[in-house]
């Protein structure tokens, strides 16, 4: 039903048999010099080799195997103090929204990365070092997917709590940072996180991709809107898809 895959999966195989990513667009005939940021290059050669082992079989299995790492990530790192019952029901809403977008898809990635960056960031209050593996983070996701910018945000919201934390100093209802923080260190692990999105194929080209992206479902948000669901309003995906909308996909 995802055609999107198909092209994905065809360019995967077509870098493993040129050894190269595409600087220009491969499928245009009439416009085949316009430029090609192709962030996803990553994912498309995982679900090549896992198409030439396994087939389509295979690619199934990995992606559940993905998203249920998500979701363990996701359910560890928060709510450690929220009843089980009721952080089940919290996770009603999240459920349906992966059996909706959880197809064969490079943003299954952008799932699992941000659910490992919570994960971190839940745990960096306790023990530092976890933090480091933030850029490892960074340089996978923009490797795989081009809501890499995601981490960024998330990573910007941390270190404005962590600042306002420690000056709160316990006060206006926030709870005060652990003394042995190192918000020096955490501002370290920021920058190395920033320089590792430098590495990928495109260089500042492809960190300044989601700008392009930004302008679809902004600026020219009326046009693409209508054509990709990604880039329509909330009310208008409830409208056309249901609730749950994989039920409607189903139908």
């Amino acid at each position: 039903m995802d055609t999107d895959f198909w092209w994905h999966l065809r360019t995967g195989q077509l870098i493993w048999e040129r050894g190269a990513v595409p600087r220009t667009d491969w499928y245009l005939f009439t416009d085949h010099d316009r430029p090609w940021i192709d962030l996803h290059y990553g994912y498309q050669l995982m679900i090549a080799a896992l198409y030439q082992a396994g087939g389509i079989d295979l690619i199934i299995v990995v992606k559940a195997m993905i998203l249920a790492t998500a979701v363990g990530f996701g359910w560890n790192s928060s709510g450690q103090n929220v009843p089980a019952w009721l952080k089940g029901l919290l996770w009603i809403s999240p459920a349906l929204c992966i059996a909706c977008r959880g197809g064969e898809r490079p943003e299954i990635i952008s799932v699992l990365l941000l659910a490992i960056w919570l994960w971190i960031g839940q745990r960096a209050k306790r023990s530092q070092r976890v933090m480091w593996l933030l850029p490892l983070v960074q340089l996978v996701w923009i490797n795989f997917h081009a809501l890499f910018i995601l981490g960024l945000i998330v990573g910007g919201c941390f270190a404005i709590d962590i600042v306002l934390r420690h000056f709160a100093k316990g006060r206006w209802g926030l709870e005060a940072i652990d003394s042995g923080f190192s918000i020096k260190t955490m501002f370290l692990v920021a920058a190395v996180s920033g320089l590792a999105v430098l590495v990928n194929p495109y260089f500042v080209q492809g960190v300044l991709f989601p700008l392009t992206l930004y302008r679809k479902f902004s600026v020219e948000q009326q046009f693409y809107s209508g054509r990709i669901i990604e880039f329509a309003r909330p009310v208008y995906v409830f409208q056309r898809a249901g609730f749950p909308c994989f039920i409607s996909m189903q139908k």
